[in-house]
Order: C-alpha cells, then structure tokens, then sequence
C-alpha cells in the first residue's frame, strides 16, 4: 500500500507542477501578448490572484482539518479548475478582457489550495515521508521543466494563442490525478483552540514561516517579469525555456541527494544560507545579460526555492501535530505565495515599467536580505536553547 500510494503522490506532483509550469512563465506572456493588457495591470491581476489564494487556501486548509474530506476537496477544486480554463479556451477573443481576466483569477486561486491538501495527504499517507519526500517531489520538478520547455517551443511554433490550451491541458492531469489520489482517514485533532494558537504563535514558528516565507517571495520578478524581459533582450521561447528548465534540473539533483542527508538539527543555519544564496542571485541577475552566464546563475534556484521549501516541509512535519499540518502549510504558501508574494507581485509591474529590470532585481535581493536578518537575530538570541521544537 505504502508504494501503491507513493506512486499516486508521484502523479499527483507531476500533475500540479505541469499545470504551474504552464500557468507561472506564460500566463502574464499571453495577457501582454494576446490580450494587449500593460505590465503595471499584468501585476495587479496577478496581485488579486494571490490575494483570493490566501483566502481559499485558509478556508479550504480549515475545511479539510475540520472534516477530513481531504481527497474530495482537492477533485472538487480540480473541476472547477478545469471548467474555468475551458470556458477561457473556448471562447477566448468572444469575451472581452475584465470577464477574461476574472474568470482567470477564478480558476487559478482555486487551483491553489490543491498543493498544500495534497501535501498533507502525501504526509499522512506515507510512512517516513521525510525520508522519501524528495524523491517524490521530484516528479514535480521534472513536471515543471518538461512545461516550462515544451510551452517554449509551442509558443514558438503556434503563437501565444496556444498557452491557455496548454493550460486546460494541465488542469485535466491535476483532476485526472486528484481522483486517482490516496483515501486517508481524518486525522483527529484533539488540541483545544488555545494550544492551537500556542502552537501557530510560537516564536519559532513565526521566525522561520516568515523567513522561508521572505526568501520564496522575493521570487516574484522573476516569476512576473523574467520571461516578458528575455524576450525583450532577444531571447527566443526555447532560450528562454531552456533558463527556466535548467532551474528545476538543479533542483531534480537537489531533491534526488537531499534525503541522503542529514539537517533535522541545523535548519536555521542552512536557511541562513539560503537566503543568501538567494540574494546573490538576484543581484547577479540584475546584471547579465549573457545567455550562458545566466544560465549558470539559475544553478541557484535549487536553493533559493528548492532547499527552502524542502527545509519547511521538513520544519512542519517535525514540529506540528498530524491534524494542524494542513493548517501550518497553507499558513506558509498563503505567506510565501499569497500575501508577500502578492505585495511584490504588485511592486514589480511598477518597477518593470518605470525603475527598470535591474532595479527589480535588486529590491528581491533586499528582499531575501531581510530575511538573512530575521534568521540571524533568531539564532542570536536562540544560542544556548533548542532550535527547532516547541
């Protein structure tokens, strides 16, 4: 049973990452290209997307804690996915931009809650999940760079009128994939809601949800803008596919090696790291322009993105009760890519328009800076007590 289900995971991390391989890079390319919409709206659109995943990913994290309904939810969310990208590909020049876009920020924010159930569906389904985590995301990984590269070529071939094709296509395999998915029992939770509170108000909860929270948000130029600002710099879709995959490629090799590895004990030092990893990253970035350099740059996402959410699914895992897990990590994604990311996100169609690309660059390096001194006044005044635990 154990396999049995490691292979319905593996599925269903290949089927979320196609979709946010397809949607993440191309979708502001096709509301620029297609629908003629400026950069400064692309970041508000993309802005109310994150702020409504912040308020379906808490109540859906509620909802499954509440009932243990944790498979039907995520199908539920998947049709409804599906539906409304299929309304946007059937009808697409017939409805104008507003409806467009809403029907867009709709389906995606319901998309959104889908990764974190199914996390904890991988956690309370597989025994020694940490040790097989990677593993398993990989898939995701390999999802993702697959997407990333063959959108790239598509889009080469067909235009941009393909990308929201490409994107039903996807939310078929995250339906498909959410009714093939484990059955799990509700995970009782007999914690009253003041140790609820105790356990989500915990300073080392706080410091490092909002430090690897930091560290993923100062992705969102890059997620907005990188794709809109290569193509402008003369890099054609498979170029530009070939930078997004080498990426996730990185980060395969990191989740392949990262469970032969022991860390339990030092997650806020190499979350130190991390971050500023991170920030070099961003202010390379800021200033190459050279394919092959670049390409070199991206090495680093295997751990401004990949260590960082593996050491938080680790931290939450350790440290949180079965039944609250759903709650932690929506808490975490609804931080790093719902209300962070969506100030950012905003920030960045300003900035793309009027401060410039390098100037995007840099703020997300500050950005990860900030969260290099959270890490290191938590660990300053943490020197002679236990890290991790409550």
């Amino acid at each position: 049973m154990n396999l049995i289900n490691k292979y319905k995971i593996s599925f269903i991390y290949l089927a979320i990452f196609l979709m946010i391989g397809f949607y993440t890079p191309y979708w502001p390319v096709w509301l620029h290209k297609s629908r003629n919409i400026e950069p400064t709206d692309i970041g508000l659109i993309l802005s109310a997307s994150n702020l409504l995943k912040i308020l379906f990913n808490l109540f859906f994290a509620s909802i499954s804690n509440k009932f243990g309904k944790y498979k039907k939810i995520i199908i539920s969310l998947a049709f409804l996915t599906f539906v409304s990208f299929l309304i946007i590909s059937i009808f697409d020049y017939s409805i104008k931009n507003d409806i467009i876009v809403i029907i867009g920020i709709i389906g995606i924010s319901l998309f959104s809650p889908i990764l974190p159930i199914s996390e904890s569906i991988a956690f309370y389904s597989i025994k020694g999940i940490t040790k097989s985590y990677g593993i398993l995301r990989l898939w995701g990984s390999i999802s993702f760079i697959c997407s990333v590269f063959l959108g790239g070529m598509l889009i080469d071939l067909y235009g941009v009128s393909i990308i929201p094709k490409l994107i039903l296509l996807a939310s078929c395999f995250v339906l498909l994939s959410a009714i093939l998915s484990p059955s799990i029992k509700k995970q009782e939770q007999k914690k009253s809601i003041k140790e609820i509170i105790r356990f989500f108000s915990n300073k080392n909860f706080i410091y490092f949800i909002l430090s690897c929270s930091l560290i993923q948000a100062s992705h969102a130029f890059y997620y907005s803008f990188s794709v809109i600002y290569w193509n402008t710099i003369g890099f054609n879709g498979k170029e530009v596919g070939v930078l997004w995959a080498w990426a996730v490629i990185v980060e395969i090799l990191l989740f392949f090696l990262i469970s032969k590895i022991k860390i339990k004990k030092d997650l806020m030092f190499i979350l130190f790291f991390c971050s500023i990893i991170t920030a070099l990253r961003w202010f390379l970035t800021a200033n190459v322009t050279n394919f092959y350099i670049l390409f070199l740059i991206q090495t680093l996402h295997s751990i401004s993105f990949g260590l960082t959410h593996y050491l938080t699914m680790t931290y939450i895992y350790l440290n949180i009760p079965s039944g609250l897990q759903v709650s932690a990590q929506s808490i975490y994604y609804s931080l790093s890519m719902g209300l962070l990311l969506t100030v950012l996100t905003l920030c960045s169609g300003y900035i793309y328009s009027h401060l410039g690309v390098s100037v995007g660059f840099y703020i997300m390096g500050f950005v990860a800076l900030l969260a290099t001194c959270c890490i290191y006044y938590f660990i300053k005044i943490n020197k002679n007590k236990k890290i991790l635990g409550f």
